[in-house]
């Protein structure tokens, strides 16, 4: 049988309520009934909002719901975001060598401005800064640049799924103008190299 793994991967910023418990309770029984290895990845790129009692209070909380994972997280951790910068940098750099990235300054308003509402109702970047050439030493966050294209997939509740994301939300922003790096890019890196599979 193939290896199989996947993850339960909360942000610490703030206490478990009953939907954490609900997707870790989804995670860990799907695991458990298809004998795939479950790991706890903490999930703190926003390091305006995460603290760190909240982080041993999902360690404490899912022990005591009864709950268990295969990994350690120590102090630092390869399954704790904040603690692997340079795992993402060097992604980061792997994407610009290929002139996938360029610099934004869009302000939230600019962005309004300039952009258009999805089909799921979030706004599209439209792009603005693609060929703009915005000077380094702005304030500016990195983007991804994406081609038009269908991604398909297999939802295990919703079946095959079929998304655009050039039509549902634009390119990605991979890194903040304040140098925080983005959910939607961390994720992706983390389950690459963690080798999540489902």
């Amino acid at each position: 049988m193939p290896f199989r793994r996947t993850r339960y991967a909360p942000s610490p910023t703030g206490y478990l309520h009953l939907g954490h418990v609900a997707h870790m309770l989804w995670v860990w029984g799907y695991g458990r009934k298809h004998d795939a290895e479950v790991i706890l990845r903490i999930e703190d790129h926003d390091r305006g909002r995460c603290r760190p009692e909240y982080e041993d209070s999902i360690y404490e909380d899912l022990r005591w719901l009864g709950f268990d994972w295969a990994n350690t997280i120590g102090h630092p951790s390869l399954f704790r975001q904040s603690d692997n910068d340079a795992v993402y940098a060097a992604s980061l750099e792997g994407l610009a060598a290929r002139g996938l990235v360029y610099r934004c300054d869009c302000s939230r308003k600019r962005i309004a401005e300039h952009s258009r509402q999805g089909e799921t109702g979030e706004w599209v970047y439209s792009g603005y800064c693609r060929d703009r050439n915005v000077p380094a030493d702005r304030p500016h966050g990195l983007r991804l640049r994406l081609e038009p294209g269908e991604e398909c997939f297999d939802d295990l509740r919703l079946g095959k799924q079929t998304q655009d994301p050039v039509r549902q939300c634009g390119d990605l922003l991979l890194r903040d103008r304040h140098g925080q790096w983005t959910y939607q890019f961390c994720v992706v890196v983390d389950d690459m190299r963690h080798g999540s599979t489902w």
